[in-house]
């Protein structure tokens, strides 16, 4: 039973508008008896009305009309003092029974104001909780010690009671003294007890109190992808993006986006992005491997093809200005697909084993003609050019690598070695 002092109010005014009927219902029934009266009243002055009209057109004379006026105050005094009679009737026997039963009249009023005030007194004990109110209390005098404990790396690891415990006083401070931190605090805090939703509110907080803290980005991110609602996805690739224009080079948001990406299934993009990652980040980096893994994955869910390309040590890549990667069916003359990267020396990076490679794939987005596919060829050749001008056609001092024909499906990877011309030569 969680906190409800809504209810507990909702049953102190149903039991006061079912008092109140004692005294309405009795006012209404006296009102009705209060009209009928009036309502005989209004006949005797209608029907001496009448006999007036009547004798003004002589239907009768003076003596006849004298007669039927004393007729009709005889009807009236007789119903009268008949229901005179009743009232007293009536008047005197509830005299003596107020008289017999005031004791009782007094007992009902005693017991009926104890049973009020008995069943308000278990409804505030039921539905407000004291014991919930009595752990908040001690939940806030243990507040420093808790703050020590789970936020200042103590030996004493925290419990599951003490996060809840921690959870419950720090949102009580922040609906006193809102900060940015402390809704970052209490989402980190709520996330690790599983409760994504109260985590997402609270780092929705925070972010509206500080647009501009990368750290709580990052937070509110993760969770949001934790969460995997309709939407989470694609509102933390937005918040991740907002922290990357503040930091370029916060590496946690570079992987983080091209995650989000991969959830929200933009396969391309999150390749991309896992390419970048893999480039800027330092081989002994312990998360180097999964970023490994997931350009693998992506490379067979984005791509066609991939292309695996090394360059000799001999070779200067800064003569070259553009890379082309391209694709086409065999005994073809036309590329089927084609992707062009600038600044070839920016794009290759050097492996543990100190080799130049660089990773590029093929998709059907790189097909020149859109009405075609590269995904259903049977067989694809493929090449890669790296060219001293930006144009596709081979030029004096350009260099080119191919593949044979491969089947594409069975085979999804290409490695092509570039070699400086005198090693060709040999």
């Amino acid at each position: 039973m969680s906190l409800n002092l809504p209810l507990f109010w909702a049953i102190v005014v149903l039991m006061t508008v079912i008092a109140c009927l004692f005294v309405v219902v009795p006012f209404f029934r006296f009102n009705t008896v209060q009209t009928g009266k009036g309502i005989k009243s209004q006949w005797y002055r209608s029907r001496l009305g009448e006999l007036e009209a009547e004798f003004k057109r002589g239907q009768f004379n003076q003596e006849q009309f004298d007669s039927a006026v004393n007729e009709l105050k005889l009807t009236a005094m007789d119903e009268l003092k008949v229901e005179q009679q009743a009232d007293s009737s009536k008047t005197i026997d509830a005299t003596d029974t107020t008289e017999e039963n005031t004791p009782l009249a007094k007992s009902y009023m005693v017991s009926a104001l104890g049973i009020l005030i008995v069943t308000v007194a278990i409804s505030y004990w039921y539905f407000g909780e004291q014991d919930k109110l009595k752990q908040w209390q001690t939940t806030l005098e243990k507040m420093p010690s808790l703050t020590q404990q789970v936020l200042e790396g103590t030996d004493i690891r925290p419990s599951e009671q003490d996060l809840k415990d921690f959870s419950l006083g720090l949102r009580t401070k922040l609906q006193n003294e809102p900060n940015a931190i402390g809704w970052m605090l209490l989402g980190r805090n709520l996330s690790l007890l599983g409760d994504l939703d109260g985590a997402i509110k609270a780092f929705e907080k925070s972010y509206n109190l500080d647009p501009k803290s990368i750290s709580n980005m990052i937070s509110f991110a993760s969770v949001l992808q934790q969460n995997g609602e309709p939407g989470d996805y694609k509102r933390s690739i937005r918040i991740l993006k907002n922290a990357l224009s503040l930091n370029p080079q916060n590496l946690t948001a570079l992987i983080m986006l091209a995650e989000g990406e991969m959830l929200n299934e933009q396969f391309e993009s999150s390749l991309k992005g896992f390419i970048l990652v893999k480039k800027v980040m330092e081989s002994n980096d312990p998360r180097f491997e999964a970023v490994q893994q997931r350009i693998e994955f992506l490379s067979s869910k984005s791509a066609v093809v991939t292309v695996t390309l090394e360059v000799a040590e001999n070779i200067d890549l800064s003569e070259f200005k553009a890379l082309f990667v391209f694709a086409k069916e065999p005994n073809t003359p036309m590329p089927l697909a084609v992707k062009k990267l600038n600044n070839p020396a920016n794009l290759f990076t050097v492996t543990k084993l100190n080799k130049r490679q660089l990773v590029v794939t093929l998709s059907n987005e790189d097909v020149m003609i859109k009405t075609m596919s590269l995904s259903d060829k049977e067989h694809v050749e493929l090449f890669a050019r790296l060219s001293k001008d930006e144009q596709a056609p081979f030029e004096v001092g350009d260099l080119d690598v191919e593949s044979k024909a491969i089947k594409l499906q069975t085979e999804r990877s290409v490695s092509l070695s570039f070699k400086s011309e005198t090693e060709l030569e040999k």
